[in-house]
């Protein structure tokens, strides 16, 4: 592995860390803070669990739910690009190609670990690609036509999604030798860098804070 590579590795992990403890140290000086004009009634732990469980699933089995509800009953199907990205993306990055398994088995120091056959690996890899590209597409054309959804896309947006789907690129390309495989492997690693150390700055933290929020908002409100 080139220095290169390898500091900017240290470097990524560095920013990472640093802003989720930014982040969480923001979060909770705010929860600290909040104002509460009474003091709210006990609550017994099994309610507390009960709302804690209920949030956790609203962030787990309710948002991979392909199909989202808006007001006045429609049934919305923007969700489903985002909803395939996730789910193919987290599949592919713990059960895919072989060389994600060589560094899952040197991080955790085990000698084999379960690999998914390269067909449905690659079949995986390419409706990531597909999807972030829609959400690109999506987020273009919302831009372009000034659409009331144009304010939820940032310059920072776009520039993760166009990262993610250049380090998706990169890696299926190396995987099938399509090209310089050192270079493409380079471009791949320098990828994945860039996109850990955004994480904590911009909206891909959600990977983490969603938890955390819907933890919180569950533990306190005891509902569900």
């Amino acid at each position: 592995m080139s220095p290169i590579i390898y500091y900017g590795g240290v470097i990524a992990l560095f920013l990472f860390i640093l802003g989720f403890a930014i982040r969480f140290a923001r979060i909770f000086s705010f929860y600290k803070k909040k104002d509460k004009p009474e003091e709210p009634a006990p609550k017994s732990k099994k309610s507390i669990l009960k709302g804690i469980l209920y949030t956790l699933k609203e962030v787990t089995v309710g948002w991979f739910s392909p199909f989202r509800f808006e007001r006045g009953g429609r049934v919305s199907v923007l969700y489903v690009p985002s909803v395939i990205m996730h789910i193919t993306i987290i599949i592919v990055l713990i059960f895919g190609p072989a060389a994600h398994m060589v560094f899952w088995s040197r991080l955790f120091g085990q000698s084999s670990y379960p690999v998914l056959p390269m067909s449905f690996s690659d079949a995986l890899t390419i409706l990531a690609m597909i999807s972030v590209a829609l959400l690109l597409s999506r987020r273009a054309i919302f831009t372009l036509t000034k659409s009331p959804m144009a304010g939820i896309s940032g310059v920072s947006d776009f520039f993760w999604l166009v990262i993610l789907l250049l380090a998706i690129i990169f890696g299926y390309l190396a995987v099938h030798n399509i090209g310089d495989y050192s270079l493409l492997l380079s471009a791949h690693y320098i990828s994945v860098e860039i996109l850990v150390a955004l994480t904590p700055w911009t909206k891909m933290s959600h990977v983490v804070l969603g938890w955390v929020s819907k933890g919180l908002y569950g533990w306190e409100s005891g509902t569900g």
